[in-house]
């Protein structure tokens, strides 16, 4: 039996919410807090979703899955930027930080992709939750500057960084770059925002992708 007009309003409000997680995602948080909605629930509302018709792709190819290197939460930091995107000036770019072995993520907005942008948004990460052991990243200029490699030996962190012509050895970073700005404009369209205001969504788009299931670590 097809959910109630107001039952099923109340699952796409919760699904506009949550910046429209899929079916597995969105199944999951409604069993994880015992809400009263069933998995044919769930699946129509994502299915029947607009905002996710027009911002989604159809298809997805998962990544190849690889070998989690880090042991422990918080051991192991990758990083990238993304930009330049809409905004103010000093917004111009989001510098993304996961941690490897939870897949849990941050983002900052930031002027510029320098080793400056980088460190400030490192020292604010570290002041909250300390220091890892390990940073991994690209080869873009500013993680290979010595300016940012002295700065982690400084803090007693190691560095390492992809290979030539292997891009897919920071793919945890870029994938999750693409997942957090991808919720950043369904929020922002759920929102009716210009993408110029993405940084107003993103504490909100950050939450979102946290507190829903990650496949990758089940």
């Amino acid at each position: 039996m097809l959910a109630s007009h107001d039952h099923c309003r109340h699952l796409q409000q919760l699904h506009d919410k949550l910046c429209h997680p899929g079916i597995t995602r969105l199944y999951h948080f409604v069993r994880s807090k015992n809400l009263p909605y069933s998995i044919q629930e769930v699946r129509q509302v994502v299915t029947d979703c607009r905002t996710c018709a027009e911002m989604k792709p159809r298809f997805y190819q998962p990544e190849t899955a690889t070998l989690i290197k880090a042991t422990q939460p918080f051991e192991r930091l990758n990083i990238d930027f993304k930009g330049p995107l809409p905004g103010h000036q000093n917004q111009r770019y989001m510098f993304v930080v996961v941690d490897e072995y939870s897949r849990f993520p941050f983002a900052f907005p930031c002027a510029d992709v320098s080793a400056a942008s980088a460190k400030k948004c490192l020292v604010e990460l570290f002041s909250l939750f300390g220091v890892p052991s390990y940073v991994h990243s690209d080869r873009g200029s500013a993680f290979a500057s010595d300016e940012f490699r002295r700065f982690l030996l400084s803090k007693g962190i190691a560095c390492s960084r992809t290979t030539p012509y292997n891009p897919q050895g920071n793919a945890q970073a870029e994938r999750y770059t693409g997942i957090v700005w991808k919720t950043i404009l369904l929020a922002l369209k759920s929102q009716g925002f210009p993408t110029e205001q993405w940084p107003a969504v993103l504490p909100d788009a950050l939450h979102a992708v946290r507190s829903l299931l990650c496949t990758s670590t089940c």
